[in-house]
């Protein structure tokens, strides 16, 4: 199976990293019988925006490779599964596969690689698909961002850090970094670099072109009046102009706005109810400042909010 899948990995760079609540939290891969009908929707040009974008194709929302399958006849038990890269936790249609890529306890991390999160890839670029990052939502001990090589099945800490709590949303950039949000509505623990926020930030992460899987200080811009005191450059910088807040998941469009949920559970706190925002740049590629908006259901429009400028 392991040669299948790899096949299929090098043709299609098709792929969905799912976190398993299993007796371990594992990282899966399910590789789709019919992932060639989207190949051949790539190759008539059809829908290639995200492309020209410079993302993938599967950031499209009409990009559905798992259209076609049979479904099961009833859901089956979670028992639980022993760990080990063999182990199949699921039970999956017809045509599908199924691959452990990751684990707890793989060496390379540590026990801060822990409530896994949601996943992205590296969407295009060198060695595009190749690696899987994962949030690690700890509330108790320090957040992290980890990442898988698809390659070599290693895994690492891309990074952590002692102040960064409940580590949930994250996405790949159209211009080939990586955000990860914190889902929380206070600060137990606030970063000393943005004193004025009191929710969840976001954390933009500059990966080195050519290994995404280390980061790359030269790249990124220290850019004064972006809400932050951080003067260091580090490859990570916080990114309060996209709101402080319970961070849920987030997308890009193709014209470089991000897209994002608040999850409030039902707060009332003023400034702290739940919404969809958009964060419009004042540059396409910074996110140092910029307009915040937050959908309004009743006028189905974006209403301006906070602004970084």
């Amino acid at each position: 199976m392991e040669g299948i899948w790899r096949e299929r990995l090098a043709r299609y760079r098709r792929s969905m990293a799912v976190a398993a609540s299993m007796s371990v939290a594992a990282a899966l891969v399910l590789a789709a019988a019919n992932a060639g009908h989207a190949q051949e929707n790539s190759k008539s040009g059809k829908g290639d925006e995200g492309r020209k974008n410079g993302q993938a194709i599967n950031t499209r929302a009409d990009y559905t490779p798992f259209e076609k399958f049979t479904p099961l006849a009833s859901s089956t038990a979670c028992v639980g599964e022993p760990s080990g890269k063999q182990a199949e936790p699921f039970v999956i249609p017809t045509g599908y596969n199924q691959q452990v890529v990751a684990e707890e306890g793989d060496p390379g991390t540590n026990a801060n690689t822990d409530n896994w999160d949601m996943n992205t890839q590296n969407e295009f670029g060198k060695d595009a698909g190749r690696y899987v990052f994962r949030t690690h939502e700890n509330r108790d001990k320090p957040s992290q961002v980890s990442v898988t090589d698809l390659t070599t099945g290693a895994s690492e800490i891309l990074a952590e850090r002692a102040d960064w709590e409940a580590f949930d949303g994250i996405v790949w950039t159209p211009w080939g970094t990586i955000l990860a949000a914190e889902e929380t509505i206070t600060q137990a623990k606030p970063d000393p670099q943005v004193p004025q926020a009191s929710g969840g930030l976001v954390y933009e992460f500059f990966v080195d072109e050519d290994d995404p899987s280390q980061l790359d200080p030269s790249r990124e811009r220290i850019t004064p009046g972006d809400g932050t005191n951080d003067t260091v450059q580090d490859g990570i910088r916080a990114r309060p102009a996209l709101g402080a807040k319970s961070h849920e998941g987030m997308r890009f469009d193709k014209r470089g706005f991000l897209y994002g949920i608040a999850e409030s559970r039902g707060q009332t706190t003023t400034g702290q109810a739940g919404a969809i925002f958009r964060f419009i740049p004042d540059r396409k590629g910074d996110l140092s400042r910029g307009q915040l908006q937050a959908l309004v259901h009743d006028q189905a429009a974006f209403s301006a909010r906070d602004r970084c400028s």
